[in-house]
């Protein structure tokens, strides 16, 4: 909620060094104090609530918010603020590997 795409994506890769570290027995290694550090920089921003149900062994969000969160409802929605020309250059770019894929397979 408070993190984009991208930094999940290298916060997730780096959790599994971080156990790695942890498991091998490596806790006052350079590279354990070095992944604090990007923890600790990286949730720098990470706050809010989580209104949790817990039932027979299983957790449940049912709500959360943050005064940080990324998600804004009016932006999300696109109301008034989506330019057709740029969404259709970022379609363009983004299948751009994709593409490039089909045609190495021979198709159109």
């Amino acid at each position: 909620m408070t993190l984009s795409r991208d930094s999940l994506q290298v916060r997730d890769g780096l959790a599994v060094a971080y156990g790695r570290c942890v498991y091998n027995g490596q806790w006052y290694s350079e590279l354990r104090e070095s992944l604090d550090a990007f923890f600790e920089r990286l949730n720098r921003t990470v706050n809010g609530k989580v209104r949790v149900r817990l039932y027979k062994g299983q957790a449940t969000v049912l709500a959360r918010s943050s005064e940080s969160s990324l998600y804004h409802t009016g932006v999300s929605a696109y109301r008034d603020q989506l330019d057709n020309d740029a969404a259709e250059g970022f379609i363009r770019i983004w299948s751009m590997p994709l593409a490039a894929e089909a045609k190495r397979k021979g198709k159109k």
